[in-house]
């Protein structure tokens, strides 16, 4: 289940091969903001979750909790440093406020995902991003499908 703090986006089925996965923002546009606000069903216990890498030119900020954009890059974005637990239901939730930007894409990415290449939908890409456009939450991008939006 993907949600900001105020909007429930929607369910995504993923890759069953995918054991190990981790929240994901992505954006088509060069001004996106996102920061992560909580993230259940942590699978390591110790330590701050926080975006960990950053496409060149892209930015991390307070205490990796803010990933910006800076107009380094489109179609590019950036995930958390630790995984979340893939218990019984298959449900990972994580919640972002978006701060700014058009055209956003939030989901969960593996860990070997490049950051970069969100503008496609191919089985094999190692991201599922839903994806807001001009008419809300109801494209996606990557390796998953959605299986239900509101």
């Amino acid at each position: 289940a993907v949600r900001t703090e105020r909007q429930f986006l929607g369910i995504m089925r993923y890759p069953r091969s995918w054991t190990t996965v981790y929240p994901a923002v992505a954006g088509q546009s060069k001004d996106h903001r996102y920061r992560l606000i909580s993230v259940k069903n942590i699978r390591e216990s110790s330590g701050a979750v926080r975006w960990v890498r950053a496409p060149g030119g892209t930015s991390i900020t307070n205490g990796g909790k803010v990933w910006r954009q800076n107009r380094r890059c489109h179609w590019c974005g950036t995930r958390a440093n630790r995984a979340m637990c893939k218990g019984h239901t298959g449900v990972e939730r994580f919640t972002v406020r978006i701060i700014s930007g058009s055209h956003h894409q939030v989901g969960i990415a593996r860990k070997g995902w490049n950051l970069h290449h969100t503008h496609r939908s191919h089985p094999h890409d190692k991201y599922a991003l839903l994806y807001s456009h001009h008419h809300g939450w109801n494209r996606h991008r990557g390796a998953g499908r959605p299986a239900f939006t509101p």
